[in-house]
């Protein structure tokens, strides 16, 4: 079980954990920094199962340390859900 939080998503909007509870779960992954190799490709494998694992009622969340503008950029540039 996972403490509760709030994220800001590349949208702007507040997400909080709390706002699944009951409904989906979550899939949660910390990566340390937008465009890098690593993060790069898991994140890029994570979008090919994307459909399947919504389609189990999961949410996936990717969270890093980097602010909004370059997550939105990351997220445009290889077309992140």
């Amino acid at each position: 079980m996972a403490p509760g939080f709030e994220l800001i998503g590349n949208d702007g909007e507040i997400y909080r954990s709390s706002d699944y509870k009951g409904e989906k779960w979550l899939v949660v992954f910390f990566y340390p920094k937008d465009n890098t190799p690593g993060c790069t490709i898991k994140s890029c494998e994570s979008k090919e199962i994307y459909d399947e694992i919504r389609l189990l009622r999961y949410e996936v969340l990717g969270i890093s340390r980097d602010d909004i503008k370059s997550h939105i950029n990351f997220s445009q540039k290889y077309d992140l859900p």
